[in-house]
């Protein structure tokens, strides 16, 4: 896992309900709604915490292997900087 800052997009629109967050791209008028696990991933990266970090949280609350939380996350990631919610800065 790289030495990447990841950084939320400036014009999105959050809301948190329950346990769930939604998050709306106004430039491409697209509604996305994240899980309880998707929303521990992205306010780990929005406190700056590194993917390894995330990942031994997601082994932690979850019965699931290194690689499988690995494997998920960094597929999880890709999808938030596909859709311009967040960006990659750094090495």
């Amino acid at each position: 896992m790289g030495l990447f800052m990841y950084q939320i997009s400036s014009d999105l629109i959050c809301r948190t309900i329950n346990d769930s967050m939604v998050i709306i791209t106004p430039w491409n008028n697209t509604l996305h709604t994240i899980s309880s696990t998707g929303v521990m991933i992205v306010q780990g990266l929005i406190d700056g915490k590194s993917l390894q970090a995330i990942q031994e949280e997601i082994v932690d609350q979850f019965d699931v292997s290194e690689t499988e939380a690995e494997e998920d996350l960094n597929l999880f990631v890709d999808q938030l900087i596909h859709a311009k919610i967040f960006y990659k800065e750094g090495k």
